[in-house]
């Protein structure tokens, strides 16, 4: 069988990658997997062999594209092996990227990926973001703690408390880590997902989070009318 290089190729922040086709992940999000088919067995075990501890995590999408254009980075944190071969994966979103090339490889995908980062926002604009930014994460903080004790506890089980802010978010490549923590429980499709990771405005995926926070909070608020 033919072998394949491991060590990331970057050359102008681009990086050639194993590609893990199944869902969205986010930056600084944990992703739990669990890896059964053979074909990603064997790619997890060369991305663990190799030190690298990285692939790529992306959602399918319709034909003829086998891929979404966008995704993220996850590093492998932990594998715990069963007896059957298969493993269950402790990951954590890195860096959010877009497609440049595909291939395959031993029945997996391969894909040069460049990395995106976020717009630098500009001085006059950032006391209004500030602002933005302390009151959707507010209002995100408290949808949340209206949810029933077992359903945050699975919540935290599985994608980890909500992170602190970050004393210097508006310079992050990818903004604040809870605005992806928050993303990752919202009611959005798939494509909205990409569509998210895509864009390199905070600005713009703060109006969006609050958005979607006001219809939950209008469609709560008429459920609680109408059962009254």
């Amino acid at each position: 069988m033919q072998t394949i290089n491991w060590k990331p190729e970057v050359e102008h922040d681009s990086t050639y990658l194993p590609v893990f086709v199944c869902t969205n992940a986010f930056p600084s999000v944990s992703c739990p997997l669990h890896v059964f088919e053979p074909r990603y067995r064997l790619m997890i075990r060369r991305c663990i062999e190799s030190g690298t501890r990285r692939f790529a995590m992306i959602s399918n999408c319709c034909p003829p594209m086998k891929f979404a254009e966008f995704g993220t980075v996850l590093e492998i944190k932990d594998r715990i092996m069963m007896g059957n071969g298969c493993s269950f994966l402790s990951t954590v979103g890195m860096r959010r990227f877009k497609v440049l090339v595909r291939k395959e490889h031993d029945g997996y995908d391969m894909a040069t990926v460049q990395y995106i980062q976020d717009e630098k926002v500009p001085s006059k604009k950032l006391s209004e973001l500030y602002k933005l930014h302390d009151d959707v994460r507010q209002r995100g903080l408290t949808w949340f703690d209206s949810f029933r004790s077992e359903i945050k506890s699975e919540i935290l089980r599985t994608v980890g408390f909500p992170p602190s802010t970050e004393p210097n978010w508006e310079e992050l490549s990818d903004g604040p880590a809870w605005t992806w923590w928050l993303l990752s429980l919202l009611p959005l499709g798939q494509n909205a997902h990409v569509d998210l990771l895509a864009n390199t405005s905070i600005e713009v995926r703060l109006k969006v989070i609050n958005k979607i926070l006001s219809r939950i909070e209008r469609s709560s608020l008429s459920l609680r009318i109408t059962s009254s």
